[in-house]
């Protein structure tokens, strides 16, 4: 177990597909804009992309693409050789918005890489947790780290997130899809692992880039599809980099 923190001891995983990888350059752009570092991200994809990513982003195949059932055994070869004991990911439309809140990003890796009773399985750094049951362990200045109950849905939503990578692999099944693996209840609830995450303000703001394969009209908007956020309170990208994402085509009307 680490007993200090640093940066460099946290993989950071973006999940692709041959179908959905033409935004992968509007999600490495944003989180080169807004992550507070300069960090090694590792793309996680099937067939090497013919597009241009920046120098610190490294696309690792996964082999010949199977389907979507087969994401958990591909899951599972990967990062049963990761040398990364807890890690970070997203999928490649999920954008980061604004910048990270780098205070609650150091304090989920706190929580992480220094948990004593070895229960840590998960930090959410999106608003998504606070939506269902939950206890608040702590008051911040003006935010309470929470604790997801036990019966709580989705408590293996795949949204940005800091996971254990060992309770990551004992709860992968193989020939499960992602959806399998996240409204898996029957492995989730009542494990005895503890599931973080922040309300009142958040490390991640995200928009949703594609719902079926087409472009959500708002994607770059906090907005989109959330009901926890009034209209005009969320964030929101600037005209300038909607102009830049359209313009370069990284942000098709459908993916498939």
């Amino acid at each position: 177990m680490n007993n200090k923190l640093n940066r460099s001891d946290l993989g950071i995983y973006v999940w692709t597909s041959d179908k959905s990888i033409q935004c992968l350059p509007a999600w490495a752009y944003l989180f080169n804009k807004f992550w507070p570092w300069l960090a090694k991200v590792r793309v996680l994809g099937y067939t090497k992309p013919d597009i241009k990513l920046p120098d610190n982003f490294e696309f690792i195949s996964l082999g010949i693409q199977r389907g979507s059932k087969y994401w958990s055994d591909d899951m599972l070869e990967y990062y049963n050789k990761c040398e990364h004991e807890y890690f970070y990911s997203m999928w490649e439309d999920g954008f980061i918005l604004d910048h990270v809140d780098e205070d609650i990003l150091k304090l989920a890796m706190k929580i992480a890489f220094l948990n004593k009773d070895d229960k840590f399985f998960r930090f959410n750094l999106s608003l998504d947790t606070h939506r269902r049951p939950h206890t608040t362990l702590k008051l911040y200045d003006g935010y309470e780290l929470i604790l997801a109950s036990q019966s709580s849905a989705y408590r293996q939503s795949t949204q940005h997130s800091i996971w254990s990578r060992d309770k990551f692999l004992g709860k992968l099944k193989r020939g499960q899809t992602p959806w399998d693996f996240e409204l898996d209840n029957s492995s989730a609830m009542n494990d005895g692992l503890d599931i973080f995450a922040t309300k009142g303000k958040y490390a991640i703001k995200m928009g949703h880039g594609y719902k079926r394969g087409k472009r959500i009209p708002f994607w770059f908007d906090e907005n989109s599809g959330c009901r926890d956020i009034p209209p005009g309170s969320g964030a929101s990208l600037s005209k300038k980099d909607i102009d830049l994402i359209l313009k370069n085509n990284w942000m098709p009307e459908m993916m498939w």
